[in-house]
């Protein structure tokens, strides 16, 4: 196992710990989130993700992209686009997962 692929497990560990303290009682005690705040940060996440992947292939003229691996760590958005997009999915899921465990009716 190479130091990217422990750092990556340790990054989704620190994602579920981040996901479950966030939803403290005392963190949510003034929070209203706005219909209209999620949807159009639902609405534009999806559409960054295509608009990213549609820049790095015509705007970076990539002519492949490379497949995501849990082997290496990188930030380089415009030419390793997909390794961002699946940590950040990956790192995403795992703080919804962390979330989840504070949840009363789950425990």
């Amino acid at each position: 196992m190479n130091v990217w692929s422990l750092l990556n497990v340790a990054l989704l560990g620190l994602s579920v710990l981040t996901g479950y303290s966030e939803m403290a009682p005392e963190k949510l005690a003034h929070s209203n989130p706005d219909v209209i705040f999620c949807t159009v940060t639902l609405v534009g996440t999806i559409a960054f993700s295509f608009a990213a992947v549609w820049y790095s292939i015509s705007g970076a003229r990539q002519q492949t992209l490379r497949r995501a691996s849990w082997r290496r760590f990188s930030i380089n958005w415009w030419h390793d686009l997909l390794q961002c997009l699946f940590l950040s999915c990956c790192f995403a899921g795992a703080m919804a997962l962390g979330a989840t465990f504070r949840v009363p009716a789950v425990q």
